[in-house]
């Protein structure tokens, strides 16, 4: 029985996860998700938020096994990084990385005040594919980097505390621009594991 609920419990996961976003521009968009589970603690999202930007997120959810899942499940619902408002020039906003940290923290401590222990890392970004210039935040989470087309990695690292525990907390927000041939690397902390060096046979 547990295991079958288990079952019901990654494919409701699954289900969440955004379908394949097409190249934007002359941007591509590829995802690499392998559970070490039935469930994840591991939350991502991408989205096109209009004709030229993509918003996305990696999140981590702190802990293990349903609790975890059950809450990359609320950071699905409750981070968005567009605001529909009819009163706005374009009917819409999008909503900076940042701010959309901000928000999400906010909810999360608001959880934990009432005895809910709700903390988690995450990456947050829009880009614009047209020009390409990437807009990042992050809470607590690796760095994402940029791997450079001339093979530099550069390491984006805006200041930011864990979700869910300081309420007053702010998040930096850094801004680059992609060049033709640069690949953003964003991902969780299961990564160093299943891709460690391999040492040399010298």
């Amino acid at each position: 029985m547990l295991d079958e609920e288990l079952r019901l419990a990654a494919q409701l996961q699954r289900e969440l996860l955004p379908p394949p976003l097409p190249t934007v521009h002359d941007v591509a968009f590829h995802i690499l998700y392998r559970p070490a589970g039935y469930v994840s603690g591991d939350i991502y999202d991408i989205e096109r938020l209009d004709e030229d930007h993509v918003g996305f997120f990696v999140a981590d959810a702190v802990g293990h096994g349903v609790p975890a899942a059950l809450m990359t499940m609320f950071i699905k619902r409750a981070l968005h990084l567009k605001i529909i408002d009819p009163g706005l020039p374009k009917g819409y906003r999008i909503v900076p990385p940042d701010e959309a940290l901000t928000r999400l923290n906010h909810d999360l401590t608001r959880q934990t005040r009432a005895g809910r222990l709700r903390h988690a890392t995450a990456v947050c970004g829009v880009i614009n594919c047209r020009t390409r210039q990437l807009s990042v935040a992050r809470a607590g989470h690796p760095y994402p980097m940029v791997l450079r087309s001339d093979r530099y990695v550069d390491s984006l690292e805006p200041d930011g505390a864990i979700l869910g525990i300081f309420p007053d907390e702010t998040f930096e927000m850094v801004t680059t621009r992609l060049r033709p041939g640069d690949r953003l690397l964003i991902y969780t902390d299961g990564f160093e594991v299943a891709f460690r060096e391999q040492p040399s046979d010298r």
